[in-house]
């Protein structure tokens, strides 16, 4: 798909070289035109379709340009910002309840790989309570701590998703 995008935009480039070329050379003859050997009318037909397709062609494309893709890209600046926090805190959520599973001397800055992660969670019994909930009302075990952070993981991500939607 990445590469059709590109050759797409390659054609509109193209495409928009060659209608400047055409009003530049044809419309306000600054550059030299095609010298070709039909007869008179043909050219100056061929040239009024030409010149028109291209003021058509760069009116369209500026059209695009103000209506579409510039306010994606000021939605896109919008929403960046809000993404990177909440997968901010989806990680900060996973990653405190793996640092509370190493020992103290062992912390992590990132989640570790899959095979630690799991690891990890065979060295901890899923009964285990969790360090962060003891003394508290809402004691919870490893377990019951997974399941909340997958809940709550999920509501930031439906939170993502509905700021996209709303947002596109």
């Amino acid at each position: 798909m990445n590469n059709k995008l590109r050759l797409a935009n390659i054609i509109l480039v193209i495409l928009n070289l060659i209608g400047c070329y055409i009003i530049l050379a044809v419309g306000l003859q600054v550059l030299p035109k095609i010298p070709v050997s039909w007869s008179a009318f043909l050219i100056s037909n061929l040239n009024s379709v030409l010149l028109s397709l291209s003021y058509s062609f760069i009116a369209a494309t500026i059209f695009y340009l103000l209506i579409n893709y510039l306010p994606r890209i000021e939605k896109k600046k919008k929403f960046q910002p809000v993404v990177k926090r909440d997968i901010k805190k989806i990680h900060s959520l996973f990653l405190n309840m793996i640092n509370a599973m190493e020992s103290e001397s062992k912390k992590h800055e990132k989640i570790p790989n899959y095979e630690k992660f799991e690891e990890l969670m065979e060295g901890v019994s899923p009964d285990e309570k969790y360090p962060h909930t003891q003394g508290l009302v809402t004691e919870a075990s490893y377990l019951r701590t997974f399941l909340y952070l997958k809940v709550e993981s999920k509501e930031i991500i439906s939170h993502i998703h509905l700021f996209n939607l709303n947002n596109s």
